[in-house]
């Protein structure tokens, strides 16, 4: 079973700004793709914290709000924050391709929450990994959390040429 670990770093802002996140190479990671098609089953994110962000702010909880179901039943995430909130973890596991639920029937199924529904799943090699990372930051009121923009992981499944 293969295992893939990109890092990251990760710069909050507040006042509604988007955050600054970057790849190993210091450039902007608005999107990350990761194939998965050489048996890839365990993808670990890492996040750390800027250097100057670490006096103010502190990833919040487990770190990440996860934020849209789509294609939740083709993978499971976690996350943890470790080294006193400055270092955050993102686990995508179990990873299974091939299939998903079609964006109407999720929104038939969100309508509905109380009625049982049969699926005909649709193909797909692409799935979003839609979620936010959570931080505080020193000085705020103890129930303020400020939420970054979506990372942008996107899992795909396919030959490359």
């Amino acid at each position: 079973m293969a295992k893939k670990t990109l890092n990251f770093t990760v710069e909050p802002k507040d006042n509604g700004k988007n955050w600054t996140i970057s790849d190993a190479n210091e450039k902007p990671a608005e999107e990350t793709r990761i194939n998965v098609q050489n048996n890839i089953q365990t993808i670990v994110l890492k996040y750390t914290l800027t250097q100057a962000s670490t006096a103010d702010w502190k990833f919040a909880e487990n770190g990440t709000l996860f934020v849209h179901a789509q294609d939740n039943f083709n993978y499971q995430l976690d996350s943890e924050t470790h080294s006193n909130g400055h270092e955050l973890t993102v686990n995508i596991t179990a990873i299974q391709t091939g299939a998903t639920i079609p964006e109407e029937v999720l929104h038939l199924m969100l309508e509905n929450p109380n009625t049982a529904l049969k699926v005909d799943l649709s193909d797909k090699t692409e799935y979003a990994v839609d979620f936010r990372i959570v931080a505080k930051k020193a000085g705020d009121a103890a129930e303020v959390r400020h939420f970054s923009q979506d990372p942008r992981v996107v899992i795909i499944d396919v030959e490359v040429p």
